[in-house]
């Protein structure tokens, strides 16, 4: 497997998130951040194909004032493929383009069950378990220093 990462257009990534994070939507819906102009598209590529992805904004932590926040949205990882590291590949891939843009944290809405792989790559759990209004799913906030 020889996967690379790095920023990628917007486009070459909405299906794959789409199909993995709204699967109830309709074929050819945008995602979110696709229309966003400051939002930075990261994706892991094998050969061709997009594999991984997410996407990237500058936004304020709910937590707390954090300077130079950035948000981690849309992680997705396509299907069969999931357990061969594609997820990290991407995150580090993340970190750099947040780095690059002067940013010092990154965080994000987890899935509850996919907490412990945020954990696995430098995150911590920075609240308490809600229900996710858009998708019904248990989720906790998440976060990871840079500087």
């Amino acid at each position: 497997m020889t996967i690379t990462a790095g920023e990628i257009d917007a486009a070459r990534s909405t299906d794959l998130r789409r199909e993995v994070l709204r699967p109830h939507w309709a074929p050819g819906t945008p995602m979110h951040g696709d229309d966003l102009a400051d939002a930075v598209h990261i994706g892991a590529v094998d050969g061709d194909t997009v594999v991984g992805a997410c996407v990237l904004q500058p936004a304020p932590y709910p937590h707390g004032d954090e300077p130079g926040a950035w948000q981690l949205r849309g992680m997705a990882t396509a299907e069969g493929r999931r357990g061969e590291g594609i997820g990290a590949v991407v995150l580090d891939a993340a970190v750099e383009a947040v780095r690059a843009r002067d940013g010092q944290f990154l965080w994000c809405k987890a899935r509850e069950v996919a907490v412990a792989f945020y954990e696995r790559n430098g995150f911590t759990v920075g609240s308490p378990r809600y229900v996710e209004p858009q998708t019904g799913l248990p989720h906790h906030d998440m976060y990871r220093r840079l500087a």
